[in-house]
């Protein structure tokens, strides 16, 4: 997860298989703003903007 900056908040590896994947991200503690996540699958890269507030 990056910031609007480009600065990266939060790393995570997993896992995915086909079909639907969740993964739950704990924001509490973060400060409002705008946030990309940034996925990456088979050299695939998809950018999700999130705004916490």
């Amino acid at each position: 997860m990056v910031d609007v900056s480009g600065r990266t908040i939060m790393t995570e590896r997993g896992t995915a298989t086909n079909g639907l994947n969740q993964r739950e991200v704990n924001v509490s503690q973060m400060s409002a703003g705008i946030y990309f996540v940034v996925i990456e699958t088979n050299n695939v890269v998809e950018q999700i903007k999130m705004i916490v507030e």
